[in-house]
């Protein structure tokens, strides 16, 4: 081919195409340049280039710096990016071991690569840019790995084989919290300004729990809203998305009974049954597989699977694609709020106004069908994820997946420990072999390389290893039985085992109760039982003295004497009602143990149904257990009834007007 004609065909310059033969022909003939192989040691087209006529000169080879941007990508896929700083450090320790490489002096001052070299690089590599990482939990990094996902892939298959379920039966369920205050946007301001505010409803807002129900056709049912209030849920449902349900409890947070709720309202807008199934897929949470929940969804015709616990960001619809623009798209609708209504503050009230539009433009079947399609729910496409996608739990591996035998002789060393073992620049030779052969001599000891091939092994991960995590052999792992994995809830061996769970729950709730109750008093030290024995003295003298003041006889009364008029003991005429509180007492060996309780039934004149109550330590409040504890008592074990006791706003707790300090009450 003429030069001519070269130069119409790939549409370059002239001037170019001369400029760069000539430069070859300094070098080679036409017939080298012609029959020359990659390893015959001639400059590659890539370093010819570098050499070109306004090329700068640059510290690495273009092989080199290709090492390195893949070595940070990897770094990045397995959630240990590098900062601007880690790479500066680590590019000059690279740039040590290299035996023809030329790099500045004042990198030698500063121990890393300066500025200027690391912004160009960023400039001619334009696949890296300087990004802002989300925080990912270790237990997200290790969960998501391609035995959990393809178990994954397996359950939703065989459903979907025996159900045989179309898109428009295949659902998603998730929680997202709204918070009352958001994260403020960015605003003009004065330039050079430290502090810039911005108006926020509160210090610390309140969080209301909005479900999200999804279908693969894109549609969406209307969302589940949760509030932190138990009283007049259903005023808030003003100014909401149509058909939409409300439920509350004290935390705002989804529930076991909840959820139960949540699915009778997916039943209502599905219209499903057991002979028209839905398939539900949603996390592992504990509220949602729930004995009560699982019977519910059986007798309902839905069918419940799971996703691998901490992988909902890679596989969860709503997590991928849809629930980031509701949030969005929520902060901007709150703050628009706020700049119309000087003044005023955003309550959980208006939450359900706020949110109504962002719903509508964020539960649109453009990101619904994308959301599905992305993690290969459908079209299902269980080969969606690559090797790429998993690279984060090579960290945690037993075997180096880098090959790098360096890697397991460093013992917690820097970066810095290979280079200050010897400086190989400095060696006293002028062969290029020479000066490769110490680091080659710890690369790969058994093998004798080439010049060419030893320079191939000297890679940044020499210098700074790949992160990885050693597994001691010595400590035993967790049995695989109890690690989480994707469940079929509504299929029989599941239902069983939550049924064994929460049975084996009970039991133990069972025991620690009696444990407790059975549990004695601390004995006391010596100084102890005569400094009581002191107070009773006192206390007799006491009241000794106002008797006979009084009526002229002498008696004495011990601490039960003034227990019982302080809390007036149980009398024959005494009535115990519905919701009285009452003093219980167990008498435990040599002991007597005391209880607050709360009748929460009548089954005779002599039994009834109590709601014990649990005292806080170093306290006079109480309050009921997270786990009811209801028992059945007789009369002859009620002490005395108390009266009603004070309700505290901030923390639920009951105040009683008596003085326990004398008797043990738990």
């Amino acid at each position: 081919m003429s030069q001519r004609e070269a130069v119409r065909v790939y549409g370059i310059k002239k001037q170019t195409l001369q400029s760069r033969i000539k430069q070859i022909l300094r070098t080679m003939n036409v017939e080298e340049y012609l029959q020359r192989t990659d390893d015959d040691g001639y400059e590659s087209e890539s370093d010819l280039q570098e050499k070109g006529k306004y090329a700068t000169r640059k510290v690495f080879s273009t092989t080199q710096e290709e090492k390195l941007v893949n070595y940070l990508k990897q770094c990045s896929n397995m959630n240990y990016g590098l900062t601007y700083e880690q790479v500066r450090v680590m590019v000059y320790n690279y740039a040590r071991i290299l035996p023809s490489c030329k790099y500045p002096k004042n990198w030698n001052t500063h121990k890393k690569a300066g500025v200027d070299w690391l912004y160009g690089f960023m400039r001619r590599n334009r696949t890296l840019s300087l990004r802002k990482p989300e925080s990912t939990s270790l237990a997200r990094g290790l969960g998501f790995n391609r035995n959990r996902v393809n178990e994954f892939f397996n359950n939703y298959k065989n459903v979907l084989e025996k159900h045989k379920f179309t898109p428009e039966r295949i659902f998603n369920l998730d929680e997202t919290g709204v918070i009352t205050v958001l994260n403020p946007p960015k605003v003009i301001a004065t330039k050079g300004k430290k502090q810039i505010g911005l108006i926020a409803s509160a210090e610390r807002g309140e969080l209301v729990t909005v479900v999200g129900i999804i279908n693969a056709t894109g549609t969406a049912l209307p969302p589940v809203y949760i509030f932190p209030r138990v009283r007049n849920i259903e005023e808030y449902l003003e100014r909401s998305p149509a058909l939409s349900a409300a439920f509350g409890n004290k935390s705002g947070w989804m529930t076991g009974e909840l959820f139960v709720k949540t699915l009778e309202h997916i039943v209502k807008h599905t219209k499903c049954n057991r002979e028209n199934k839905i398939l539900l897929l949603m996390d592992n949470h504990e509220s949602h597989t729930t004995l009560d929940a699982i019977l519910y969804a059986r007798e309902n015709g839905v069918v419940l699977l799971s996703f691998p616990p901490h992988t909902s960001h890679k596989l969860q619809p709503l997590d991928i694609g849809v629930f980031g623009p509701f949030k969005s798209k929520c902060s901007v609708s709150l703050n628009e709020w706020l700049s119309s209504n000087p003044g005023k503050t955003v309550t959980v009230k208006l939450i359900l106004k706020l949110t109504k539009i962002p719903f509508l433009e964020a539960f649109i079947p453009r990101n619904i069908t994308s959301s599905f399609e992305k993690p290969g729910i459908w079209p299902v496409n269980s080969l969606v994820f690559t090797d790429q996608d998993f690279e984060a739990t090579l960290v945690f591996n037993d075997n180096d997946p880098t090959g790098n035998p360096l890697a397991e002789k460093q013992d917690g060393g820097t970066e810095n420990d290979l280079i200050e073992r010897e400086d190989f620049r400095n060696q006293p030779s002028t062969s290029k072999e020479a000066v490769i052969l110490p680091v080659l001599d710890e690369v790969a000891s058994e093998s004798s390389v080439k010049t060419n091939a030893g320079i191939e092994m000297l890679t940044p991960e020499l210098v700074r290893p790949l992160p990885k995590v050693f597994r001691p052999k010595t400590i035993p792992r967790k049995p695989k039985a109890n690690q989480g994995k994707s469940r079929i809830y509504t299929e029989t061996p599941e239902k069983k085992r939550i049924e064994e769970i929460e049975e084996n729950k009970k039991t133990k709730q069972k025991n620690r109760i009696e444990k407790e109750k059975g549990k004695l008093k601390r004995p006391y030290t010596d100084n102890e039982s005569v400094k009581n024995k002191k107070i009773k003295q006192v206390k007799k003298k006491v009241f000794s003295s106002s008797s006979s003041e009084s009526s002229g006889s002498g008696l004495d009364y011990d601490s039960e004497t003034e227990e019982n008029l302080s809390f007036g003991s149980l009398q024959e005429k005494d009535k115990i009602e519905l919701n009285n509180f009452i003093l219980v007492k167990f008498s435990v060996k040599n002991t007597t143990i005391h209880y607050i309780g709360c009748v929460q039934n009548i089954i005779s004149d002599n039994t009834y149904q109590v709601k014990y109550l649990r005292r806080r330590a170093n306290t006079n409040k109480f309050h009921f257990p997270q786990v009811d504890d209801i028992e059945m008592c007789t009369r002859n074990d009620v002490y005395a009834i108390l009266t009603n006791p004070i309700k505290s706003r901030r923390d639920s707790s009951l105040t009683f007007s008596y003085n326990f300090d004398n008797i043990n009450v738990k």
